[in-house]
């Protein structure tokens, strides 16, 4: 019991709340720029099936190719959690 308690009192020393949120900030940026990204590549995407195929087959390819991804990252959630 006294182990156990030593090992989580050596863990909170450890912890460098500095470290912490370094690490939280450069998430978040990686996190903005990848929806960045992702915004652009839909508006390229978008535009170049627009301009070849039209406006309409563009957003139902965009939002289908949006939709097969929920879906995937529903069903790996959900396995991932039972």
């Amino acid at each position: 019991m006294f182990r156990g308690l030593h090992r989580l009192m050596v863990a909170a020393a450890d912890w460098q709340p500095r470290d912490f949120l370094i690490a939280t900030i450069a998430a978040e940026v990686v996190t903005l720029f990848t929806i960045i990204c992702l915004g652009f590549a839909t508006f390229a995407a978008y535009m170049h099936l627009s301009a070849s195929e039209g406006p309409v087959f563009a957003a139902v390819v965009i939002s289908v190719a949006y939709g097969v991804v929920a879906v995937i990252a529903g069903v790996a959630l959900a396995r991932c959690t039972s």
